[in-house]
């Protein structure tokens, strides 16, 4: 049985040490390349993780769960969003995600998982393996910031901000506000002045790499962190010795300095210096004129809880909030939000009032028990002064990884990160001093229905690796051969891996059928595709977009993929009612103006065109392309004098120079205007 135990522990320990390097792997070979694999790989390693502590629980009490208000505070946020997704608007989507951001209830699963496998076999050793494996993987993810910075390695998204391996400037920010983190926790607990080196070597060095990324939420919740926190440490420590006397007065001097570096970047924002520096001019646009966009969103999140307040819409579905409440004002910001990018609104729509308070109740339970387990220690020992370091820190990090994601959101390398520490917090909060959990010997009672449960816990371990992992993964796999190879010549091919997609899903399918519908639009303007294949491309498109409809009676993008398909095929009857049914949906997105005024522009329906665009000009008068595509209408509607009204008004001037009013003219045969 001693063998059967080590091995269960090794397979564990095994997987946890990989899972600090998981931010640092991109798999090329799957769709969204930067998120895919990192959460499949992740998702992998903690089912092999959780089926060997399965079979341990069986043998050994010390492994079961123990009693800790932070796992109840899990236990209750985990039932609070389940709940919320069964009764969402999209069930489905609630707990598969999509591959763009792979999270759903499925990945709460599984970091919740991840948290009991953590807490219940990883003693004090462990960790500091696992954080110094962690420091490691951060220093990894700096060198590749570094080496984009200096112009070495190709940033992903192009520009002047680094991205690693994460895919995103933010995401990088937010993941090095644990590395650093970690780094100052080991630099405290450790007395080697090599390793103390080390440590505040890779603090310096994840300082640079988020200065690299130029995140401004990241950065301004960093500074406030830090301020916080030396408060904290002013009032909390006690001057018993010389030492902490002189560690009272750096921190003082560290904080005057802080403040003094913040401020005259602010002071001298208009500067050259800092204008000629794209890090520094970005810091120092903060302000509540940059964040008009950000209160816009947060405002359409609040109308969506307002209409769902207990258990809110379900993960996953801010989209339908997004299209229901749009703002027209957001017609400058990308085409689509599946976020608040705030993660108080977050919670609100995707589980509710419930759903925000039992996820602030993580946070508070984790400060609690960490306080908890300082107050244990007696004040003569000297590791009070070391555990009210690391419970400032760590309380720190909470704060500014809460601070920060009210501008963004949360995506793996955080998740996993913050799991991480809340399962170290519960480590050593739960098992107090001079408490003894460990059984050396196995529990001897209804030992062949413990074999049993090994056995079961196993067989689920496969079945939910097929159904979790492989299927959709030949989904992404698929896709991403689809989208590679729709050309002309492979055209027949495509189609078989569109189909393929399509039947190992639901997860990523929704990116599946829009792929699949700018395939099917292809065919249509490709005229030597064979006439057999754009109709079967064609049937299958439609009768899983009406079933996707179904799925989503709340998000207009699918509508809109559908109409698009009709209006390629020529069937305007049918493009006319699905465009118009996507902007019942979201009454107030131009986009949908545009594209249906569009569709009656090619029918000769220009009194409903003009009707529809000047509606959607109407929206947000300040928005330049819908100001065009009103006047267009208006040229075509044979409105020439609102046109030049309009036109005059704007620019001071009729004759614009404008593709598209260009176009109208053409149309129109009104050359001395086309001239112009």
């Amino acid at each position: 049985m001693e063998r059967f135990r080590n091995s269960c522990v090794w397979v564990i320990k095994v997987a946890m040490f990989i899972i600090p390097f998981i931010p640092l792997y991109v798999s090329r070979s799957l769709f969204f390349p930067f998120i895919t694999g990192k959460a499949f790989l992740f998702r992998v390693l903690v089912e092999i993780m959780f089926a060997a502590w399965i079979a341990l629980m069986f043998f050994y009490k010390e492994y079961r769960p123990r009693k800790s208000l932070l796992l109840y505070a899990l236990l209750a946020f985990l039932l609070v969003i389940t709940l919320a997704s069964i009764f969402g608007v999209n069930p489905s989507r609630s707990f598969w995600s999509n591959f763009e951001r792979m999270e759903g209830l499925l990945a709460h699963f599984h970091l919740f998982a991840y948290f009991l496998v953590a807490a219940h076999v990883f003693r004090k050793n462990d960790w500091m393996i696992f954080f110094n494996l962690f420091i490691v993987a951060g220093l990894g993810q700096n060198i590749v910031a570094l080496l984009q910075k200096i112009g070495i390695v190709a940033s992903p998204q192009g520009g002047a901000r680094t991205d690693g391996t994460i895919g995103n400037a933010t995401y990088v920010a937010a993941y090095s506000l644990f590395v650093l983190a970690i780094s100052l926790l080991l630099f405290l607990r450790t007395k080697v002045t090599f390793a103390r080196i080390w440590y505040g070597f890779m603090a310096l060095f994840t300082l640079l790499t988020i200065y690299f990324t130029a995140t401004r939420g990241a950065t301004l919740a960093l500074f406030v962190g830090v301020l916080v926190s030396g408060i904290l440490y002013l009032f909390m420590q006690k001057n018993a010795t010389s030492r902490e006397r002189k560690y009272k007065k750096i921190v003082i001097g560290a904080l005057a300095i802080l403040i003094l570096v913040a401020g005259s970047l602010f002071l001298f924002k208009e500067s050259s210096f800092v204008k000629g520096n794209n890090v520094l001019s970005r810091l120092a646009s903060i302000s509540l004129k940059e964040g008009q966009s950000r209160f816009l969103i947060w405002n359409m999140g609040w109308q969506g809880f307002k209409a769902r307040p207990v258990l809110g819409w379900g993960l996953e579905n801010y989209n339908a909030i997004f299209a229901k409440h749009y703002d027209p004002r957001l017609y400058s910001q990308e085409p689509w939000f599946d976020r608040s990018h705030n993660i108080i609104f977050d919670w609100l729509i995707n589980a509710g009032i419930l759903g925000l308070l039992s996820y602030l109740s993580i946070f508070v339970a984790a400060l609690y028990v960490l306080w908890k387990r300082y107050g244990t220690i007696p004040d003569t020992d000297g590791e009070k002064r070391t555990w009210l370091k690391t419970a400032i820190l760590i309380s720190a990090l909470f704060f500014v990884y809460g601070l920060q994601n009210l501008f963004v959101f949360d995506q793996f390398t955080t998740y996993m990160s913050f799991f991480s520490v809340l399962a170290f917090v519960h480590t050593f909060s739960a098992e107090l001093p001079k408490q003894k959990h460990e059984l050396k010997t196995p529990l001897r009672a209804q030992e062949s229905l413990r074999w049993a449960g090994v056995g079961g816990a196993i067989l689920a371990l496969v079945l939910i690796a097929y159904f979790v992992n492989y299927r959709p993964v030949q989904v992404n796999r698929n896709l991403l051969k689809a989208f590679q190879g729709s050309s002309e010549s492979n055209a027949s091919a495509t189609f078989n891996r569109f189909q393929e997609a399509l039947r190992f899903g639901p997860l990523g399918k929704v990116e599946v059928l829009e792929q699949f519908a700018r395939f099917t639009i292809a065919l249509f303007n490709s005229p030597n595709t064979e006439q057999s294949l754009r109709e079967g491309a064609f049937e299958r498109i439609v009768a899983e977009l009406k079933q996707g409809e179904k799925a989503a009676p709340y998000d207009p993008k699918i509508s809109l993929y559908l109409g698009a398909v009709y209006m390629q095929a020529g069937l305007f009857e049918e493009a006319v009612a699905t465009f118009e049914h996507a902007l019942v949906l979201s009454p107030r997105k131009q986009q949908i103006y545009f594209e249906v005024g569009d569709l009656y522009i090619r029918q000769g329906d220009y009194a409903r065109a003009e009707e529809l665009l000047v509606k959607a000009f109407e929206l947000e008068p300040k928005y330049n392309q819908a100001r065009v595509n009103a006047v267009a209408g208006y040229i075509l509607n044979n409105h020439q004098e609102k046109a030049d009204a309009l036109l005059i008004k704007s620019d001071g001037r009729v004759d614009v120079a404008e593709i598209i009013l260009a176009q109208v003219y053409a149309r129109k045969k009104d050359y001395p205007r086309l001239l112009a």
